[in-house]
């Protein structure tokens, strides 16, 4: 079962012109547990500390999936948006993170045929808004069920670090 924890920690990086600064960032880590959340975070961040390090939070985030850029972009900007006729902002460049609120649509049996709509969370890596609903679209688009996108929003995650087994 994927469980994501976000981090938020402040420590001492090597900038870019070999300065050291002291940043405080937030990272999406899947793990089993908060301590596991915390020690994958600290392994994947140790080339870049210099000084001290500080994990300031650690808390189970409502994130169900993680939806990676690399092929769905692709797709979308290759069939979806010329299907369309529309321009697309998708590139293979994605450098954000976006949640993604989708509703899975259901009609109860019985005698109301009201629908249900349950609402789940996604973090999406995209360049943009658009990307990052394209991307929902093109990974939901197998679904058995109804669904619909209830907004999609960027987010001040800088990465989302999951287990060697889960990468590829």
């Amino acid at each position: 079962m994927k469980r994501f924890y976000e981090n938020v920690v402040k420590y001492d990086r090597i900038g870019e012109t070999e300065s050291v600064e002291r940043v405080t960032e937030k990272y999406l880590v899947n793990a089993v547990s908060c301590t596991d959340a915390e020690a994958s975070l600290i392994k994947d961040l140790e080339p870049f500390i210099k000084g001290q390090c500080d994990v300031t939070s650690v808390v189970l985030s409502k994130y169900i999936d993680f939806i990676p850029e690399n092929e769905i972009i692709s797709t979308v900007d290759g069939q979806v948006k010329r299907t369309m006729n529309q321009n697309s902002n998708a590139s293979d460049e994605a450098d954000k993170y976006f949640a993604a609120k989708v509703s899975i649509i259901t009609i109860p049996e019985g005698k109301s045929k009201k629908k249900k709509k349950t609402p789940y969370n996604y973090i999406v890596h995209a360049t943009s808004v658009d990307a990052a609903n394209d991307t929902v679209v093109q990974f939901m688009k197998g679904s058995l069920c109804d669904w619909e996108i209830n907004g999609v929003t960027e987010t001040k995650i800088i990465d989302v670090i999951q287990p060697a087994s889960e990468e590829e």
